[in-house]
């Protein structure tokens, strides 16, 4: 099968791409820059296309000859123009209407688990709207909502590891925050397994690991792991939500508002 994979150069792209590569598919993965994603070329049955700007004419290019599309694009956080709004919705509402117009009709789309236009959050609300506008083009959709996935080169596990090589106390915001990570290979694995599956067709899925963590087991548990003795301190939920607008204002936004916002909502 030829399959565009839209946002294949991300942590669970590289990841889906691994394993579509594996089950034989020729794959074309989109880049701003390929100097910085050349490794990818080593990647069996893939082509790199450089693209700087997604118009709509030239996703109707890339996505012509196809017969799948993956969409994986998404932002953790929202900055300048890379709004939430244009990142999730307006980039899925054109992925779709190209797929619509290049009669492409197999679309599989990375939600979020706790999606929902009532989500207290705008990443929830956002991935929810774009959840609607994929279904609603008549094309043969699946939809996956993955909890926070893991692996290597996250920006999860990987921060909280890096913030405690260099200090021993650390404060957990959200600490009672109910999560149930998923490693990034399962995720890829659920995307390459539904792309000939007739019965994914129309279905939405939840992703999530075997076990449940309240943030601050969590925690613990990375520091067990990287066999750090760390101190943790439970913030309160007054100081959580004051630590989301502090460190949302300051370079590299480590914790935001938004991210405060979709902690309210158990991703189980």
């Amino acid at each position: 099968m030829r399959v565009l994979v839209l946002g294949g150069t991300g942590f669970v792209g590289r990841a889906v791409v691994r394993q579509l590569s594996a089950a034989g598919h020729q794959i074309t993965v989109v880049s701003r820059r390929i100097e910085r994603n050349r490794h990818l070329r080593l990647v069996p049955n893939l082509t790199l296309v450089e693209e700087p700007k997604l118009t709509d004419l030239v996703l109707r290019k890339l996505i012509h000859g196809h017969d799948a599309v993956i969409n994986l694009i998404g932002i953790l956080n929202a900055s300048g123009r890379d709004s939430f709004h244009n990142v999730h919705v307006a980039i899925a509402r054109r992925v779709a209407s190209a797929c619509q117009a290049e009669t492409v009709c197999r679309l599989i789309h990375m939600s979020a688990l706790g999606a929902s236009i009532d989500a207290p959050s705008e990443y929830l609300q956002t991935k929810a709207e774009a959840e609607v506008v994929v279904s609603s083009h008549g094309l043969k959709t699946t939809i996956f909502r993955p909890s926070v996935i893991f692996g290597e080169g996250d920006s999860f596990v990987n921060r909280f590891k890096t913030l405690m090589d260099i200090t021993p106390v650390m404060g957990v915001v959200c600490p009672q925050a109910q999560l149930s990570p998923v490693w990034v290979e399962d995720v890829a694995s659920a995307f390459v397994d539904a792309l000939e599956n007739n019965e994914t067709i129309g279905q939405t899925y939840e992703l999530c690991g075997g076990r449940t963590y309240s943030m601050l087991e969590l925690v613990r548990a990375i520091a067990e792991a990287s066999q750090k003795n760390i101190k943790f301190i439970s913030l309160s939920d007054r100081m959580s939500k004051t630590m989301g607008k502090l460190f949302g204002m300051l370079p590299g936004k480590l914790f935001t508002q938004d991210q405060y916002l979709s902690l309210q909502t158990p991703s189980v």
